[in-house]
């Protein structure tokens, strides 16, 4: 057909094929030396193609992640990150977060957070239990209750480093 046709660009990291018809612009995200050819199987076939490169970029860096840990520090397109809390803390969020591809890159995913819970099931053999909030002030009217399982034969050892709270409202039950 009259003014259809496909181009290549053929490199040693890989090809970039598209149908095209009339002007087209094409980003090449591999090396900005390879050569691109146009071919028509109609006569009388004219193209205007323009080749633009650019550098590379990776997604951005998550920097610190506080109350975890980030798994992997390559942020490159393609490449996947893991989120993982410290215990006493649940990750609110994606745990797996991948660079995407394109010139403008981004991850898949806002970054997570990892939250003191206002109460949950404790199960494991040692651990530590933060208020909501923690280290700030926990909110007002909060009502947090906390289940701690061990198996049979054992006890339990709580011990307060750091108990701040407010005169006759506030207070800490154990039973």
């Amino acid at each position: 057909m009259k003014g259809e046709g496909w181009l290549e660009r053929a490199c040693e990291t890989g090809t970039l094929s598209s149908s095209f018809t009339g002007r087209r612009h094409f980003k090449a995200t591999q090396e900005p030396s390879c050569p691109v050819n146009c071919k028509s199987p109609g006569e009388g076939f004219h193209a205007m193609t323009l080749l633009q490169t650019y550098q590379l970029q990776n997604c951005q860096d998550p920097s610190s992640f506080p109350n975890g840990d980030i798994i992997n520090s390559d942020y490159s397109a393609g490449q996947s990150i893991t989120f993982q809390c410290y215990s006493g803390y649940v990750l609110i969020g994606h745990p797996v977060l991948t660079c995407l591809h394109g010139s403008n890159r981004k991850w898949n995913h806002p970054f997570p957070r990892c939250e003191a819970p206002c109460g949950y099931n404790v199960s494991a053999e040692n651990g530590t239990i933060y208020s909501p909030q923690y280290p700030n002030e926990y909110p007002n009217s909060q009502d947090c209750s906390w289940l701690i399982t061990v198996p049979h034969g054992h006890g339990v050892y709580i011990n307060f480093t750091l108990l701040q709270t407010e005169p006759v409202t506030d207070y800490i039950a154990v039973w």
